[in-house]
């Protein structure tokens, strides 16, 4: 696949050139989150060190992660299933989201091994209502069973789906969180060599942008992520791109931004070890003049914003991704 140490330089250097401006609110994280990180620390990442990426480990892994991500109990919605263009597909929308003029295709993260659109349902129902928007959670195929190219074609293919649905893309947003967020930009490069009508705007929490994991493993060794077991999760992500040529657009993205892109938000937390991968992408995004937001939030951790109605930050990350989607919205 090429060398991983140049890669992790090269996006390396790209973070260190971003003049990065953080957005979001400033100051010292909450107890609540800084609570959260250390349960995170002590109760989820050990849990990796007992097995490789396969059998009854990924099953385990698969089973809690799909009721394990958090709830929207108290938010009344609605969820619904359909098949677009192939694949199999959730339709989330919050009871508030009266409109439901925006429809977001959020693509969620697992690492491209786990996940599902059970495993995002609270999320997508407090987005929903934040955004008033409808949700599409596409069941996208995982690694080890369907390697890439897999996620990504179906992607495109619900991407695809939606269009010919007769959703309007002037108010169709493209989002998704870790391997999700790689999957997103990935189907932004592709409607864009395609032809296809492009998004209204991109949200990426938490992106995977190199697929060596280089910079995330160099971050991890400097200050270890409290979630993410980088160590058991590299070889998977090696593994899921198998011979998959570096350079393609399709397995490190960053290669593909031109100044085609949508208007694209970010947010990431200082206390991951993909902090440098969404610095990077930002910083890419800038320098080919697209509107790019980066928001990198104080002591939080990765995908914070699954932690909603328990850390204050997650609730306010998810109504700034509201605010920049009424800014792109009003600026159409």
């Amino acid at each position: 696949m090429g060398s991983a140490d140049s890669t992790a330089r090269s996006l390396a250097g790209l973070a260190g050139s971003a003049a990065e401006r953080s957005q979001a609110p400033t100051g010292r994280p909450s107890r609540q989150s800084v609570a959260a990180r250390i349960l995170l620390g002590v109760a989820v990442r050990p849990l990796f060190r007992f097995g490789e990426p396969g059998g009854n480990t990924l099953w385990a892994i698969r089973f809690v992660a799909d009721r394990a991500s958090g709830s929207a109990r108290r938010i009344a919605h609605r969820v619904s299933t359909a098949t677009l263009n192939g694949v199999p597909c959730t339709w989330v929308q919050a009871d508030s989201a009266v409109l439901g003029e925006t429809t977001v295709l959020y693509l969620h993260g697992g690492g491209f091994l786990v996940g599902s659109s059970r495993s995002h349902t609270a999320l997508a129902v407090r987005l929903s209502a934040a955004c008033d928007a409808r949700i599409c959670l596409p069941d996208y195929r995982l690694s080890p069973e369907y390697p890439h190219p897999a996620g990504a074609d179906d992607a495109l293919a619900t991407y695809r789906g939606l269009l010919a649905a007769g959703v309007d893309p002037a108010r169709l947003v493209v989002a998704g969180d870790s391997a999700g967020g790689h999957l997103a930009a990935g189907l932004i490069n592709d409607v864009i060599r395609e032809g296809l009508p492009r998004p209204a705007a991109v949200v990426l929490l938490s992106p995977v942008i190199d697929p060596t994991a280089a910079s995330a493993m160099a971050r991890d060794r400097r200050r270890r992520d409290p979630v993410l077991a980088v160590p058991f999760w590299a070889p998977a992500l090696r593994a899921h791109f198998g011979g998959a040529g570096i350079r393609d657009q399709r397995t490190t993205p960053i290669d593909g931004v031109d100044r085609r892109w949508p208007p694209t938000f970010i947010q990431v937390g200082t206390r991951e070890c993909l902090l440098d991968d969404a610095r990077s992408f930002a910083s890419a995004l800038k320098s080919v003049g697209v509107q790019c937001e980066l928001q990198v939030w104080p002591g939080q951790v990765h995908v914070f914003q699954m932690l909603a109605g328990l850390v204050p930050e997650a609730a306010d990350a998810i109504a700034e991704i509201a605010r920049f989607l009424h800014r792109t919205r009003r600026a159409a």
